[in-house]
């Protein structure tokens, strides 16, 4: 599956993603390629790159949040975090 986030506002593009990749596609291997941060919490691995297309982390959210000074300061920069209470993922909306 392959579609331009840039495309779709908001709304739709999180239809696409709940009822697409979290569900029809839920047990097939999907390559997100996105700049939308909110969506990092739901991803089973990340691979952060820096311009040039260098590795510059990679691992689940929680590992990152925890282990990478500069991750962890991003992700909080766009109040995306993981309630930990629940250890439910809560994306950021907007």
């Amino acid at each position: 599956m392959l579609f331009h986030e840039v495309s779709y506002d908001f709304v739709s593009y999180r239809h696409i993603f709940e009822h697409a990749i979290q569900s029809f596609l839920k047990d097939k291997l999907v390559l997100l390629v996105t700049n939308n941060l909110q969506y990092l919490p739901e991803a089973s691995s990340i691979i952060a790159l820096e311009k040039g297309g260098k590795v510059v982390a990679s691992g689940s959210f929680h590992h990152l949040e925890k282990h990478n000074a500069s991750f962890k300061e991003m992700v909080a920069e766009h109040g995306i975090y993981r309630d930990k209470k629940k250890n439910t993922k809560v994306p950021f909306l907007g």
